[in-house]
């Protein structure tokens, strides 16, 4: 609904673009923990999944992907910014959680980091979904 109703608030020749992350990255992380760690899964959820609605909706689209990624050597640390970022990550204040599910959270980043020069880089590409709000939409 959210979709539909931005899109038609868009004037002639206006532009609605989502950025999102992809499956990659942090969805790696919600899809192994946000059940543990927050109750749910609701929240889960990917550029790939915004494509899907535009398509359901019937609306013109692009979707691209831009390559990015997010130095985690902090989460790997685990110092301050870490758990700042772990937060962020999995949507949740994790402070209280088991030191055990914390560890295995950070093998888990570390599993799907690039490791160079002393530091950890977890891909974060964000997919882009685009619709103009013309004659042939």
């Amino acid at each position: 609904m959210a979709i539909r109703s931005a899109y038609e608030q868009l004037n002639p020749g206006g532009f609605l673009l989502i950025f999102h992350q992809t499956n990659l990255g942090i969805n790696e992380i919600h899809r192994a923990y946000m059940k543990l760690v927050k109750g749910d899964e609701k929240e889960m959820f990917s550029a790939h999944d915004i494509a899907l609605i535009f398509e359901e909706l019937g609306l013109r689209f692009n979707y691209d992907v831009l390559i990015s990624d997010i130095d985690v050597t902090d989460c790997i640390e685990e110092n301050k910014t870490g758990r700042k970022i772990l937060n962020f990550f999995l949507e949740s204040n994790l402070d209280s959680i088991d030191s055990s599910l914390r560890n295995e959270i950070v093998q888990k980043i570390m599993e799907i980091c690039r490791y160079e020069n002393n530091s950890y880089f977890s891909s974060i590409p964000a997919g882009s979904s685009g619709s103009e709000n013309g004659p042939d939409n």
